[in-house]
């Protein structure tokens, strides 16, 4: 039996008559390659990729300004200056901005143009923003102009800086400059009208407003600053107390009262005038016919810890109404009793003498009337008793009615002008420290002379006039008594020796 076989692209085995279909064994695998560009490695596919994805990424915005810091250096106040800020959009997309604001809050800086209200600004774009300096205050002034916008470098930061000096010149330097400035920024920040200025015209002739009344003649004046009230009473405020001594307006004397709740500072919780610090006042004896107010001059409050307080203020009752209401005797006996009786007197006595008189007829045809003993008794005695009564009329006359107040009376206290307190933490000692000896030294001219010089320039009438409580404040100030006894207690300077 012969075999055979042949080779066929599927191979066929024939073997002792049997035919045996088969496969061809696989070719060998081979590692698949990526074509890959000569000259170009994997690092730079990766780049090209970030660049494919950057390009598919949405567009970014990127404001810019120019410049990034302005400084107006060396401007006279009362004066203006102005400097253009120009933003540009460096970004692939378009910026949507907020309106600009200063950080802090400062208003030398007055801010107009373009670019003071939202708006889009698309890439490539640019926009004006004009920067007015109106310095309010002598010296430097500082503030950072931010802008915000939807992009990543949000917001914007612009440096500003500025110093205004004294004006050389005599007279007021105009404002008119300023003015416009200010109306013009507040108009376009409200979104009100929008008027062009032709150029003929000046700022002021088109504006829609005045930023103060001064163009209708109205005199005004300027706020001050805003200050720490927590030490501080003001003239609006009310300290209630209740008188401890009665009164009586014949003659003038002295009141003392108590204060029977806590004052505060206008701002906080801080207890300025404790509950039980006494008042002290004086009063007049003025009261008239019909008056049934007394009026107290308040001088001087003590507190309890030591604090003393001059002043010079009035008194009202607890409804606020000006003097204290008191019990009026009108002192009608005293005044009108004494000349009413003298004339009851003089009537019942003329009429318990008179009796009838005789009538005769003269030759002529005349009458003549004769009285007789007790006539003429009656009439003497009325004549007296009328100078008597005239003469205490005229006495009395100076009886003054008497105002009465109790004691006990609910009073309140307005002050006439603000109280300062200082603050106990930041007094400074003035006895002389322990462990400390020191040498006295004689006085010089100049510390002799110090305290004379205070008390005559606090005693002068015009001083007097136009601050009197400060003058008193100075004349009962413990810093003027102890440079009195540092005069006294220090010791002569010693006598020079002859050069004989």
């Amino acid at each position: 039996m012969a075999a055979a076989f042949a080779l066929t692209p599927l191979c066929t085995l024939v073997l002792g008559g049997l035919v045996l279909a088969g496969c061809d064994a696989p070719p060998p695998k081979s590692p698949q390659k990526i074509s890959v560009p000569k000259g170009e490695n994997a690092l730079d596919l990766l780049l090209r990729k970030a660049e494919q994805e950057q390009t598919q990424a949405p567009p970014k915005p990127k404001l810019l300004a120019t410049p990034r810091a302005v400084n107006f250096s060396h401007i006279s106040f009362g004066d203006t200056a102005s400097r253009v800020i120009q933003l540009t959009n460096a970004g692939n997309g378009t910026a949507k901005t907020s309106p600009p604001y200063l950080f802090p809050p400062s208003p030398a800086f007055l801010l107009a143009g373009d670019c003071v209200d939202k708006m889009e600004i698309p890439p490539g774009q640019n926009c004006d923003l004009e920067l007015a300096f109106q310095p309010t205050v002598i010296g430097p002034a500082n503030a950072e102009l931010r802008l915000d916008y939807d992009g990543p470098d949000s917001p914007l930061r612009i440096a500003l800086s500025g110093v205004a000096q004294k004006s050389n010149s005599g007279s007021e330097p105009s404002t008119a400059q300023a003015r416009a400035a200010l109306a013009f920024a507040r108009i376009r920040q409200e979104g009100g009208l929008q008027l062009e200025t032709p150029p003929s015209a000046s700022p002021q002739t088109s504006l829609v407003g005045s930023p103060d009344y001064q163009d209708a003649g109205l005199p005004g004046e300027v706020s001050t600053l805003p200050v720490d009230r927590q030490r501080v009473i003001t003239a609006d405020r009310y300290i209630p107390a209740v008188l401890e001594n009665s009164i009586d307006s014949q003659l003038p004397g002295r009141a003392i009262a108590v204060v029977d709740h806590p004052v505060y500072g206008a701002v906080g919780r801080t207890i300025l005038i404790p509950a039980g610090s006494r008042v002290i006042g004086s009063y007049r004896a003025q009261a008239k016919a019909g008056q049934a107010r007394l009026e107290i001059s308040w001088s001087r409050i003590l507190c309890p810890n030591g604090v003393s307080i001059n002043i010079d203020d009035g008194s009202t009752d607890v409804m606020g109404q000006a003097g204290i209401p008191g019990q009026l005797d009108s002192r009608f006996v005293e005044k009108y009793g004494s000349s009413l009786l003298t004339s009851v007197v003089a009537s019942a006595s003329e009429a318990a003498l008179s009796s009838n008189s005789v009538a005769t007829v003269t030759p002529l045809g005349g009458t003549t009337q004769t009285l007789n003993g007790r006539d003429r008794a009656a009439q003497r005695l009325g004549n007296d008793f009328d100078d008597l009564a005239r003469r205490m009329i005229l006495e009395n006359t100076d009886i003054r009615p008497v105002l009465m107040v109790a004691r006990g009376t609910r009073l309140t206290i307005i002050p006439s002008e603000d109280i300062w307190l200082q603050d106990a933490r930041h007094l400074r000692p003035i006895s002389q420290p322990k462990g400390k000896n020191l040498s006295p030294r004689p006085p010089d001219a100049l510390a002799q002379m110090i305290p004379g010089l205070i008390e005559t320039v606090a005693e002068n009438p015009a001083i007097q006039r136009l601050a009197p409580q400060s003058a008193q404040q100075i004349l009962q100030s413990s810093l003027l008594q102890q440079l009195r006894d540092a005069n006294l207690a220090a010791p002569s300077a010693p006598p020079r020796p002859n050069p004989a």
